[in-house]
């Protein structure tokens, strides 16, 4: 039996939950748990059926059977931490997924380097493989395996051909996006004078605000980034985000406001990429070799078949039996 728990945001949710359904598709057991607080209404009604504790309690009181797998989203705070140190006590392995792979190393998130004694650390692709590798994880740890979240809600659905001259500003870190040469309010009014409709995506408004940009509501199911994706033809990034994979897979132009930023890390991430993630101010034509250059680097294919073969071939978990 394979136990799947879910910590309170969505895009962690959203990682396993793939996951689980493609278990229960071949007759797998398997029960999962999420905590909810950040999940908001937008998903399907089955997938809320999975609010709380319950299973984890019956496995506690002995109502269903001891796991031999747990899977779970992090292991580095709140129940997910908990839900490890429990499990690894008793010699049950412990897989963690990847809900957003890292970009580049910026001199945070060393955490990574310790998965805490969980067996396992499957990454989106290459990129994240190497950067947990640098901070301290060894290869076999972190295979390079896929997103179950991208593989479901993204890489498998159709993309529009023809899309709208309407732009996003994705603002999800504050690292890196000072100094500037140009401030944030003039680089929106660049960005507005060449698109038709232009919209704030993020955690940090800040500046934006100023501006009376309109803000979308931060927390985001798949679907409604598979939807706003696929309706625009234009994504801007002040920092390095995982989200420019997802726009890639979706066809639409990446465009960075870091591309004169002072921050070495951006500056440098920037001119290693700049021949397909445009600065803020230029028209460019996309590279369709250059994205799937990009993209091959930073996600494997067929997430949600490769982690599960990985765990049925996996003879030590010994899920088969």
């Amino acid at each position: 039996m394979i136990y799947f728990f879910s910590d309170p945001h969505i895009y962690s949710f959203e990682n396993l939950y793939p996951l689980y359904l493609e278990c229960r598709s071949r007759d797998i057991e398997c029960y999962m748990d999420a905590e909810f607080i950040y999940q908001g209404e937008n998903i399907p009604r089955e997938a809320k059926s999975h609010r709380g504790l319950s299973n984890l309690e019956k496995i506690n009181n002995g109502t269903l059977p001891e796991p031999k797998l747990i899977i779970i989203n992090q292991c580095w705070w709140r129940r997910g931490a908990q839900i490890l140190k429990q499990f690894s006590k008793q010699s049950i392995p412990v897989i963690t997924t990847e809900h957003g792979s890292p970009m580049l190393y910026y001199g945070e998130g060393a955490y990574r380097g310790n998965l805490r004694g969980s067996v396992s650390h499957p990454t989106w692709g290459n990129v994240g493989r190497d950067i947990m590798v640098k901070l301290g994880c060894q290869s076999i740890q972190v295979p390079p395996l896929g997103s179950p979240r991208l593989d479901y809600y993204f890489s498998r659905k159709p993309k529009n051909k023809i899309k709208k001259n309407e732009a996003v500003i994705f603002g999800t870190k504050s690292e890196g996006t000072k100094p500037w040469n140009v401030d944030i309010n003039n680089k929106v009014k660049i960005i507005q004078s060449k698109h038709n409709s232009v919209k704030f995506k993020g955690k940090i408004l800040g500046p934006l605000k100023l501006l009376d940009l309109e803000s979308i509501d931060k927390d985001f199911s798949s679907n409604e980034f598979y939807e706003l994706f696929n309706s625009i033809n234009h994504a801007y990034f002040w920092f390095p985000s995982s989200l420019i994979t997802i726009a890639k897979i979706m066809g639409c132009k990446t465009y960075a406001l870091y591309s004169d930023s002072h921050c070495k890390y951006t500056s440098n991430y920037f001119n290693e990429h700049k021949d397909h993630i445009f600065p803020y101010n230029i028209e460019g034509e996309i590279n369709r070799d250059l994205d799937a250059t990009f993209l091959s680097n930073n996600l494997t294919p067929n997430g949600i078949d490769n982690i599960l073969n990985y765990i049925l071939n996996e003879k030590s978990f010994n899920i088969n039996n």
